[in-house]
């Protein structure tokens, strides 16, 4: 009788043992299962010194752009005069582009349409937390480029229409000639500041800051320009906040528009 109890006992701890080893086995399984899921779903930021694409053509701007550089120096010097200086030494050569002046032209408007494109494609993810793109981040700021280029060349036609219907050919070349430094100034200043952004992971409230400066600063030089050499009357300066509000600040809104939604439908 005795050795029927002792072994009833036995089986019931063996029992109970049995059960609670596979209690604890269960919620070891569940809990490394659940830390096994917050692992692998776990999103990874994307960072866009990791895109090759993207490296590459901003080391395509730079070294262009210090080779190019190193062979204007004296244009360059000519240029700024001729900025902020009106002067009446105007030669058929100074007004006249040349076709290699203005092929490097082109080239940093492509480039000022590229970095800019970048930064707004920089300072939209990092804002929204994107964390996967339906296409390569590479072609989306190709597309934000060809946005901007394709907005600089219609608000270039435009200008040459109203310049050439309203004011001076000699004076007209002149402006046109100082706008188009500005606008390949723009892209050189734009160039160190991407690069910083990109592979110091600047903020985006720096990102905002820079480029609003950097507009304002190619607006006003813009605006002191176009005063200089067309406006220069007691009631030009009405005339001119007409002007540049009409050619430069409406259509700044509508490219930024235009972006937005642009953007909506890319991510």
């Amino acid at each position: 009788m005795k050795d029927s109890i002792s072994n009833s006992l036995d089986t019931i701890v063996c029992k109970t043992n049995t059960d609670t080893c596979s209690s604890t086995q269960t919620n070891l399984t569940i809990v490394t299962s659940m830390h096994t899921e917050d692992v692998v779903h776990e999103p990874v930021a994307y960072a866009l010194h990791q895109n090759d694409g993207i490296v590459i053509t901003l080391l395509v701007f730079l070294f262009s752009s210090l080779k190019k550089k190193k062979k204007s120096k004296q244009h360059i010097k000519t240029q700024i005069k001729h900025l902020f200086f009106l002067t009446t030494d105007h030669n058929a050569s100074f007004l006249t582009r040349s076709g290699r002046e203005r092929r490097y032209c082109m080239f940093l408007m492509l480039q000022c349409s590229y970095l800019f494109g970048l930064a707004f494609f920089y300072y939209i993810t990092e804002n929204n937390n994107y964390h996967s793109y339906p296409i390569s981040p590479y072609f989306i700021t190709l597309i934000y480029m060809f946005v901007i280029y394709t907005f600089i060349g219609v608000k270039l036609l435009v200008y040459q229409g109203v310049n050439y219907v309203f004011f001076q050919q000699k004076a007209h070349h002149l402006w046109n000639k100082s706008y188009y430094f500005i606008l390949s100034s723009e892209g050189v200043l734009m160039l160190p500041f991407v690069f910083i952004m990109i592979f110091g992971q600047t903020n985006t409230q720096t990102v905002l800051v820079y480029s609003c400066f950097l507009l304002c600063l190619v607006k006003t030089l813009i605006a002191y320009k176009t005063y200089q050499t067309f406006f220069r009357n007691i009631h030009g300066f009405f005339h001119l906040i007409a002007y540049l509000c009409a050619l430069e600040m409406l259509p700044l809104c509508i490219l930024w528009q235009t972006l937005i939604i642009t953007n909506k439908y890319l991510l």
